[in-house]
């Protein structure tokens, strides 16, 4: 199924791209959460193998900087995953996340609304428009 986004009746739309980046953005939230619970139990990157390296060690900071890489784009996937009603929320986001096609329990021009609003909002809240 190919990525578009409606533009007729659709006051949230946005460039090509800017739009493909927030999709993406979402795809990407499982594996995101997924970092983020690596980024606790990681440990540290081995050595350079020189007896006197340059490289000092610092475990927390690099934990602390790779959580904090994931951590917005979750946080503002969550919030924004929020303006969509319960009712609709599992079919949006199976729609984006699977590409599956809407449910049959309501119009898909609901759910389209709802998707677009989403997304939209995805993308203003990382600074993408």
């Amino acid at each position: 199924m190919r990525d578009y986004q409606r533009t007729k009746n659709n006051k949230y739309v946005l460039p090509q791209t800017v739009y493909l980046q927030a999709i993406y953005k979402i795809r990407d939230y499982d594996r995101m959460v997924l970092e983020l619970e690596r980024a606790l139990e990681s440990s540290p990157e081995p050595s350079d193998g020189m007896p006197k390296g340059t490289g000092t060690s610092n475990p927390t900071e690099r934990a602390v900087i790779k959580r904090s890489k994931y951590l917005n784009d979750v946080a503002v996937i969550d919030k924004c995953f929020n303006t969509v009603p319960n009712e609709y929320k599992k079919g949006v986001w199976n729609n984006i996340v699977f590409r599956e096609r809407f449910p049959d329990d309501a119009a898909r021009s609901t759910y389209g609304n709802y998707k677009a609003l989403f997304v939209f909002e995805v993308a203003k809240e990382l600074c993408l428009i």
